[in-house]
């Protein structure tokens, strides 16, 4: 039996469309590591202003955030100075199993916990704690398959990177300018983690056709040769406390690093061969703990307690919202997906002609009724977010 030609173009857009309107969410920042997933939101998210929960959970105090893969969903918390490692059944939240180890808490002005997120690729998961054990399970059954202790003095809060993966190699920054070990056993392929680290996680970019990695170090960012871990070029950037925890946003050839504490962003031109120019200073956009997010030629981040969006170009502020507190900004088929400190999910266009809210629902607050601290991203992932506050309550809320 022959199939018409029309009908197989009817059932391929029909498979591209599928594709499209969901996605998984692997690891921190997306699987392109910059906060924005293609996978669509409806122009009617949260009908009459309410969320549908699925599911809600308890994961223990911590800043880790929810990734999303093969229809699992995966987060970490801490304990009694124990952290866990969880896996959900991402749709109806029922516990396929945990993985833990000891940890101290650290709690240092804030609540302490977990810092960095899962990494889920071919089969293992990854996930390095803030006192530097890097540990790889199976990602469908929580089965470890090995264990690295990465020593070196300790940044003031612990490690906070989460893992990036390249290839047959894992990167985390252990010190300075990072480390790599081998995907397969955690044996070290290099790194000098004898000096102190920072915050933030590696982010992959490229240079004509070769492979770099940017590493946010305490006081400066750093372009690194992934074989070899041979560093290329270094920019000076200090910060009070030395913290530079936000990932640095790389569009082609121009790489905007932000720090909080009042220092403000910069864009700088990656020059091959040489150091690279600054083009521009702002303090509009004084990211302290999570990035900002580029699209479509401007960054949508936020200043401190004020959702802005900055011209990427130039860094001229379009547009500034106040009202979340210090909260988080992604981005998903075009649309702001927003979570504010104190557990508000808001879906906003992603324009710089204003801000434009959509709809928006409260999804988190504590026992007790009262507003909770969020500091952490909220993932979309197969038209669900995953959310969490900082003592560890977690939910699944259905968009429409």
């Amino acid at each position: 039996m022959k199939i018409r030609p029309v009908l197989i173009l009817i059932l391929a857009s029909m498979t591209l469309s599928l594709t499209a309107l969901a996605a998984d969410w692997p690891c921190y920042r997306g699987s392109q590591y910059d906060g924005v997933s293609q996978e669509a939101i409806s122009d009617d998210p949260l009908p009459g202003g309410e969320a549908k929960v699925l599911w809600r959970k308890e994961l223990g105090i911590g800043f880790s955030a929810f990734v999303v893969a093969n229809g699992k969903a995966y987060c970490a918390g801490n304990n009694d100075d124990k952290d866990t490692i969880f896996c959900f059944d991402a749709v109806t939240g029922k516990e396929l199993w945990k993985y833990s180890y000891p940890c101290k808490i650290m709690a240092k002005y804030y609540e302490g916990g977990t810092h960095g997120t899962p990494t889920v690729v071919g089969g293992k998961l990854l996930f390095l704690s803030k006192q530097g054990l890097l540990v790889c399970v199976d990602a469908a059954r929580g089965r470890l398959i090995w264990k690295r202790q990465l020593d070196g003095p300790w940044p003031i809060w612990g490690f906070s990177s989460s893992v990036l993966v390249v290839g047959k190699v894992a990167y985390v920054s252990v010190g300075k300018y990072g480390t790599a070990v081998a995907l397969a056993t955690g044996k070290v392929v290099w790194g000098n983690p004898s000096t102190i680290s920072n915050y933030a996680t590696p982010v992959p970019y490229k240079h004509g056709k070769i492979t770099r990695l940017a590493i946010f170090a305490q006081k400066s960012i750093c372009g690194v040769d992934p074989k070899t871990g041979a560093v290329l070029w270094e920019y000076p950037w200090e910060t009070k406390y030395n913290v530079n925890a936000s990932d640095p946003i790389i569009v082609g050839d121009k790489m905007f690093i932000s720090s909080g504490y009042d220092h403000g962003g910069a864009l700088i031109d990656l020059k091959e061969g040489g150091m690279p120019e600054e083009v521009y200073r702002t303090r509009h956009m004084r990211t302290k703990m999570n990035g900002a997010v580029y699209y479509k030629g401007f960054l949508y981040g936020f200043d401190k307690k004020e959702l802005k969006c900055l011209d990427f170009k130039t860094g001229d502020v379009k547009w500034s919202k106040k009202g979340y507190g210090a909260g988080t900004v992604s981005v998903a088929g075009g649309k702001l997906v927003i979570l504010s400190e104190a557990g508000l999910l808001a879906i906003a266009e992603a324009t710089d002609a204003g801000f434009k809210l959509i709809a928006d629902a409260p999804i988190l607050v504590n026992a007790n009724g009262k507003k909770s601290r969020c500091w952490t991203t909220a993932t979309y992932a197969n038209g669900k977010i995953y959310a969490r506050t900082a003592k560890g309550q977690a939910v699944c809320v259905a968009l429409k």
